[in-house]
Parts: C-alpha cells; structure tokens; sequence
C-alpha cells in the first residue's frame, strides 16, 4: 500500500489502494483533466509502516495520506508530474491544491510529513533537474482553504481592494480583468476566450476573507515585482494590491514561473472568473 494515514474518521479517500484507484477518484471527483497525472506508483517496502514516514524513502510518483486541514477526514497528497494534495471538505466535496510548480526552478520533492494536532504539515525541497540538497526546505500547511508555506510573522495590513488581469496568448488563453472588494464586490470585464463583457458579482463573506487573508499571510509585499522566462507567446498575469494607507504592490507573471504563493493566488482568480453567478453590468 502506498500511503501514510493520520486520520481518525474513514472516507473515501481511506479506500483508495491502488495507482488506479487514485486516478479513478481524480478523474472522479474532479475532473477528466485530473487523469493521469499521477504516474507509476512505486512499491514500497513489504514491512512498512503506514504510521510512520521514512523520508530517506524516493518518495517520487506516491501517493499518500493524511488529515491535512484537521477536520477529522483523510485528505490525499500526490506525488505525480505535479505534486498536489485533495483535502476533503465533507458532504463529498473535494478540493485540489497545487504543492509545486510546472516551473523546474521551482518543482519540489516531498521529503518529510509532519502530524500536528491543528493539521499536517508537507516538507519539500526545491530541485532542478537534479536534487539539490543545501536548498532551503520550505514547510506547507494548510491556511485560509489553500496550502501555503508556513509563515510565523505574516503581515496585517487593511488592503483597500486586489486587481486581477490575464492577457491574451498565441493560443486559447483567457483574456480578462477583475477588482475584488473587501466587502466581497467583484467587478469583471471579459475579453477573450472567457465570459465577454462587464459583469458584477459578490463572493461569500469566507472566499473574501481567506483572498484577504491569503494576501497578508504570504507577505505579498516582499514578493518580487515581475517574473518571467524565455519563451514567447505566454500569457501575463498581472495582480496588484492597493492598500489603504496609499501604497500599492503589483506583481506580474510571465509564463507561469512565480512562486507556488503568486500561482494560488492566480489560480483563485481564475476561480473567481469561472463563477456562473455573474450579472451583467450595463455600461
């Protein structure tokens, strides 16, 4: 069996035995895309323990479990072409979080997990190519709905509202701009391959407060103000935060190289941009 488990509530997620298995409750649960990214599942030895993790183990393709949000339910982590982790939430919703990076500068190798009462916490090390032992390991736990690297001095600023914008690309890239209100106000303009046109939406109040929090929790101001790589024909995504003592931060991302924080902070964007709870904005 490839997994480790800390969990004291069975689930779905408990029965999963299998590299197929997994790949099943993926395409599953999520979506067809989700199929086949978890690649051979190596064995492992025949006397392990599947309360202890051995982190001289080549952890790469596994997959394993743990509670990671401390709700009591078995969630998944999932070392495959991307590593990734599906919490479940109850009530049979699933939710996936991106671990690492497509980026190879920024792709990471699972080395440790680490049971605390409050949840669990996944050490990964940074790799290029080949493993790079004296890189930094960076600690994920999961925050605000999402799994962040572990910050013990987060910052507390009142943000006044966050800007979003995608740009086209030399393919089917969505085009589109967005403003988020900490009241939970989102205004969208649309202009290719997404929903076209103004439109005006709320959040609920605990999708804006985790964007909110999220903000503050990963430093976003020590960040740095662009990224990008040596490829053309990439989209640009573009975020930037307007406090209310004047400051702003704007950060961009060419070609999808940020680090796992600027990426999930994308990504619930372009969670924000799929909502069908849109009202068009007459202007």
């Amino acid at each position: 069996m490839c997994f480790t488990s800390f969990s004291s509530l069975a689930n779905e997620i408990d029965s999963l035995k299998t590299r197929h298995d997994v790949n099943k409750f993926i395409t599953d649960r999520l979506s067809s895309r989700w199929n086949g990214i978890l690649l051979e599942c190596k064995a492992l030895p025949s006397d392990f323990d599947p309360n202890k993790f051995d982190p001289s183990l080549d952890t790469e393709d596994l997959f394993y479990k743990a509670d990671l949000d401390g709700n009591g339910l078995t969630d998944l982590i999932v070392c495959g072409v991307r590593k990734f982790a599906i919490t479940d939430e109850g009530e049979g919703k699933y939710v996936p979080h991106f671990i690492d990076t497509y980026c190879m500068d920024e792709m990471k190798k699972l080395v440790n997990i680490i049971y605390k009462p409050s949840g669990t916490w996944l050490v990964l090390q940074r790799y290029a190519g080949d493993f790079v032992p004296d890189a930094k390991p960076d600690t994920l736990v999961y925050k605000y709905g999402q799994m962040l690297e572990l910050n013990r001095s987060p910052d507390h600023f009142d943000i006044q509202y966050v800007s979003f914008k995608a740009t086209a690309c030399y393919g089917a890239c969505p085009s589109f701009e967005m403003q988020i209100n900490p009241n939970g106000f989102v205004s969208y303009e649309g202009n290719g391959n997404a929903q076209i046109g103004f439109k005006r939406a709320y959040l609920d109040s605990v999708e804006t407060d985790d964007l909110f929090n999220t903000l503050n929790y990963v430093n976003v101001t020590k960040l740095r103000d662009s990224y990008t790589i040596q490829i053309t024909d990439m989209p640009t995504y573009t975020i930037e935060v307007v406090f209310r003592d004047g400051r702003s931060k704007r950060i961009s991302d060419y070609g999808g190289c940020a680090p796992l924080a600027i990426q999930i902070l994308f990504e619930d964007m372009f969670t924000i941009a799929r909502k069908n709870e849109w009202v068009r904005d007459e202007r």
